[in-house]
């Protein structure tokens, strides 16, 4: 998803609605549709709206940018009511994507007459950041970049197997999801974890209070943030333990965003995010060791081999082989991620990270 700003928001709408308009006239045949063809001049003022200086010139160019985006979006009024009376198959897919991308460009319009034009602020709220994936969320954390995407709350076990994932909606602060999730591993498994070392910006004193309530017996911070050791955890001796089993996790969210491929979604709308995150995490998930049957002939010996592995040692593994059987394959539904059950532990590791998504 490239960098959001209103002049390319405006030149993403007329784009798609000429490209529309040109499937609405091949639909027609061409009869009743009149229509013109403003991509290039929306083009040329997107393109030099970033390069002007001083805000009146700047202004004027999104007055006309506006109006073409308003005269084009007319057009495509006025070619949904004339192909209303049809009723193919291929009519009806084109009258959804209207309906889809009508809505979005009317906010996208009207956000930038609030924002340029009338100088008026837009709360993160309520702006729209993209015409293709309009439910990413503006992620400002500290004197990071700005992204776009969603957060992600992670909870993991002391084998760093990742017990549960929240795709959180909006930029909340991250000392209001420690609560929530703590509940949810009580309500997933039964009873609360023994222990518990969560990130720095989870901390606060309402957080550790409360945790203490839920029978959580230490609650260790990675940031005391005016926290007091004693009042966190039993001793001096279990607070460096449970820091050091906490950036276990950064390894976790490492490996997904770098081998996974979760540092940057590439798959279209939020149901497909979910799906895109939940495939990530559930195969980064270890398994029992196993190694196939073939795997276990040793190697013949040439020039380019070492020296073979003795026979007691093959005899070892294929006993561990058959110990712990192929796993099945297991195909999991979009709607069904979030109520996956998991194994519970002792001890639980709470972070989190962004994933952006990508679109064109």
């Amino acid at each position: 998803m490239h960098e959001p700003s209103d002049s390319s928001l405006l030149w993403d709408a007329v784009r798609v609605m000429v490209r529309l308009l040109k499937q609405a006239g091949a639909l027609a045949g061409g009869a009743g549709l009149l229509w013109r063809d403003h991509c290039r001049a929306a083009k040329k003022r997107a393109h030099k709206i970033p390069f002007t200086r001083g805000r009146p010139d700047r202004v004027e160019l999104y007055r006309e940018l506006i109006g073409i985006t308003r005269a084009t979006l007319a057009y495509l009024q006025q070619a949904a009511a004339r192909l209303a009376v049809a009723t193919t198959p291929f009519v009806e897919l084109w009258q959804a994507q209207v309906c889809h991308y009508r809505p979005l460009i009317e906010r996208i319009i009207t956000q930038s007459e609030r924002r340029v034009l009338a100088g008026e602020p837009v709360p993160a709220s309520e702006k729209l950041v993209s015409l293709f994936e309009p439910h990413a969320d503006i992620i400002v954390k500290g004197s990071r970049d700005t992204e776009y995407g969603h957060k992600l709350n992670l909870t993991t076990g002391r084998s760093s197997m990742i017990l549960d994932l929240v795709i959180e909606a909006g930029n909340r602060r991250d000392s209001d999801r420690l609560l929530p999730m703590l509940e949810r591993h009580i309500a997933i498994y039964g009873q609360s974890p023994r222990q518990a070392a969560a990130d720095g910006g989870f901390a606060s004193r309402g957080n550790l209070a409360t945790a203490k309530a839920l029978a959580v017996r230490d609650m260790a911070f990675h940031k005391k943030a005016g926290l007091r050791i004693e009042d966190m955890v039993r001793s001096n001796w279990v607070y460096p333990k449970l820091r050091n089993v906490r950036a276990g996790i950064e390894a976790g969210i490492s490996c997904l965003k770098r081998a996974y491929g979760l540092a940057r979604c590439t798959w279209r709308g939020l149901d497909h995010f979910k799906t895109y995150v939940w495939s990530s995490v559930v195969a980064l998930q270890p398994r029992p060791l196993h190694a196939p049957q073939a795997d276990l002939i040793p190697p013949t010996r040439h020039r380019s081999c070492v020296a073979p592995v003795k026979p007691a040692s093959w005899r070892a593994l294929q006993r561990v082989n058959n110990a712990f059987p192929p796993i099945p394959a297991l195909y999991i539904p979009p709607s069904s991620l979030d109520d996956l059950s998991r194994r519970p532990t002792s001890a639980c590791k709470y972070s989190q990270k962004e994933t952006f998504v990508d679109g064109n």
